[in-house]
């Protein structure tokens, strides 16, 4: 990459109220720089160094110029991050803000955390990004062919001048790649080492082979299926619904109707009947389920259809079952990580608690899927739900 851009080249109406304070790279004197969230001790190196090169050496000063949102590394959990510790940091910088700062997020867990985190509880103290504070974030982008090395970090502003600054911060220490927008940023440090091209192709070869082989397999159960729900409850034949998929992409998903006409009409009904804690819906016995609608349930033959939606390229054979939009909007922060995959037919929470009380229990297991994502779990996956659907515990 070129070299940084210096703050004072960026544009003069949404970087006037920063540059007095925030320095040139090309000036002596380093910016005063904060974390937050972790210890000093414990920053990647180049952070470290920014943290070092600071006046007064690590030592958080009264009025930091540059405050950067850490999570602690060390109390990540196994099953994925400790969004807890992210959503505190954020909530910490958010409080200490003053106007000229400029916040940057050093890592992301979702597509659209820094938006969430910072940029909108900043505004609503009145903080406009770009005029008021800059806000960036600056993730590092890992080597697929060495897992855990850098490359650099990727940085993307609230606004192009946020972005730019933060650039000209991080710079001074290492790589910088600059993209339009924070989502682009996080979008690029999200793909994990099992996220390399080759394997994304070969997982995307086996759903493509899979939902063929599988549609020409089973076509005659989908037409006994089909014919069974329309001469026992008549049309329609498939429920359709707005499914969120990957990277919060919304498609139409797909599968047999199980619940008499119009059942969504009545949702309001047996809420009340909810089995599941946490932003998910589940009736044991739900009222609305048609007679056939149960034996496909048990079965799971309700989602056959959805094999159409894996050969389309909205869905992959494994990954974490799609929700409707409804659930997704009450997700808590962390679980939003979910949607960094491709939603799939069935999945490791499918297969290890197929019949879960708790939403944390089934999401904690679909980010250890996505953090551990081979081939060999893939295969894995798919040969123990066998067994579980033949169990008859589907609902």
């Amino acid at each position: 990459m070129d070299a940084p851009p210096r703050v004072h080249d960026l544009a003069p109406e949404t970087v006037a109220r920063i540059e007095s304070i925030l320095p040139d790279p090309g000036l002596v004197r380093a910016p005063r720089v904060a974390v937050v969230g972790a210890s000093v001790t414990s920053l990647p190196g180049d952070l470290a160094r920014l943290v070092s090169a600071a006046p007064g050496g690590p030592a958080p000063p009264a009025t930091p110029e540059v405050v950067l949102v850490c999570p602690p590394e060390e109390q990540q959990e196994r099953l994925g991050p400790d969004l807890s510790s992210l959503e505190r940091a954020c909530m910490a910088a958010v409080a200490a803000a003053v106007p000229g700062q400029t916040i940057i997020a050093t890592s992301a867990s979702y597509v659209g955390c820094t938006r969430d985190l910072l940029v909108v509880p900043l505004e609503r103290r009145g903080l406009t990004p770009g005029e008021d504070i800059h806000v960036a974030v600056g993730p590092e982008r890992l080597q697929v062919e060495v897992p855990g090395r850098s490359t650099g970090r990727v940085v993307g502003g609230a606004t192009a001048a946020c972005g730019r600054v933060a650039a000209t911060v991080l710079g001074r220490v290492g790589a910088v790649t600059m993209v339009e927008t924070l989502e682009a940023a996080e979008a690029a440090c999200l793909t994990s080492p099992s996220g390399h091209a080759s394997l994304s192709a070969a997982k995307r070869l086996y759903d493509v082979v899979g939902a063929v082989a599988a549609l020409g397999i089973l076509w005659p159960t989908l037409a006994l299926v089909a014919l069974a729900i329309f001469l026992a409850d008549g049309r329609p034949i498939l429920f359709t619904q707005d499914r969120v998929g990957l990277n919060g992409r919304r498609f139409r998903f797909r599968k047999f109707r199980t619940m008499a006409a119009g059942a969504d009409g009545h949702l309001h009904e047996v809420l009340h009947l909810n089995g599941i804690r946490g932003p998910a819906f589940q009736i044991e016995n739900d009222p609305r389920v048609t007679r056939i609608g149960r034996f496909l349930r048990a079965s799971s033959l309700d989602e056959l259809p959805q094999l159409w939606n894996v050969l389309v390229g909205e869905m992959s054979l494994v990954g974490p079952r799609p929700a409707p939009v409804a659930e997704v909007v009450a997700y808590r922060p962390w679980h939003l990580r979910r949607l960094s995959a491709k939603p799939g037919i069935t999945g490791l929470a499918q297969v290890r608690a197929r019949r879960y009380r708790e939403f944390d229990m089934r999401a904690g297991l679909d980010l250890q899927y996505i953090d551990h994502w081979s081939p060999r779990l893939d295969a894995m996956i798919l040969l123990r739900t066998v067994p579980a659907v033949l169990r008859f515990t589907g609902r």
